[in-house]
């Protein structure tokens, strides 16, 4: 059954990310990176840690580092060849991460580097259902459009896409991965947003959209952000608020 719409108006928030931890299982305070040795596995890993240089920086020592820490404080490193804003998942132990030109999925028993076919630098989003773990990259524009980067992969095969719009919102709802596709040229004219549902055949290496329905939201508003409670989808729509030279709010 299709995930469900609802709509909560919201005020704008903004949010930067660096680094991106998940637990395995215990937390440290503290770690020792001077003696961090090449991983090929999670090991007795309790922690792992995304580094990631701020954007634009040339920092390449910590650019792209997947650390994973042990309870004694013993470091161990996976290099991803560097991703802005690179995220990490976690489901039974096992690690996902996604790099410049591969997917890496991070286990008790090894390393596995699965390559794409296509290079990014940013990663915009990520998060994991049951048979995939998705990724959502910023290309940037192209053709005077806005092009947004999209993989799945189940651990051992890769699907991919380019999708042509701006990507105002994601979640996975009812373990299906959902977009809000919007008109980057008219960010404050997003009525008529569309939800897709994307759906991946890592066999084919292909992503597929499939359209739930049109948004209609309030004059002025735009979407902010996607989530999924109860199974069902709810869009989060902006209403920027308008700053008067008497310093006074309308809206």
């Amino acid at each position: 059954m299709p995930p469900t719409v609802s709509a909560m108006p919201s005020r704008r928030q903004r949010l930067a990310v660096t680094t991106l931890a998940v637990s395995l299982g215990a937390c440290l305070s503290a770690c020792d990176r001077s003696s961090a040795d090449s991983a090929s596995s999670t090991g007795e890993a309790v922690y792992a840690v995304y580094l990631n240089a701020i954007y634009g920086s040339e920092d390449d020592d910590l650019h792209g580092r997947v650390l994973l820490v042990e309870s004694d404080g013993s470091v161990t490193e996976v290099d991803t060849q560097g991703l802005y804003f690179g995220a990490l998942d976690e489901r039974s132990g096992t690690v996902y991460a996604s790099g410049a030109s591969s997917e890496f999925v991070i286990s008790g028993d090894a390393v596995e580097e699965i390559e794409r076919t296509r290079d990014y630098d940013m990663q915009w989003w990520a998060g994991i259902s049951t048979a995939h773990r998705w990724s959502l990259f910023n290309v940037g524009t192209r053709d005077d459009t806005y092009v947004m980067g999209v993989t799945a992969t189940d651990g051992e095969k890769v699907a991919e896409a380019e999708i042509e719009g701006d990507i105002v919102g994601s979640t996975i709802c009812n373990d299906q991965m959902v977009v809000a596709l919007g008109d980057w040229q008219r960010p404050r004219a997003r009525t008529g947003t569309e939800l897709l549902t994307l759906i991946a055949d890592v066999d084919a290496g292909t992503v597929e959209q499939e359209p739930i329905e049109q948004l209609t939201l309030p004059a002025g508003s735009e979407v902010g952000s996607l989530a999924c409670v109860d199974d069902q989808i709810v869009v989060l729509a902006v209403r920027p608020e308008l700053h008067r030279l008497s310093g006074s709010r309308g809206r």
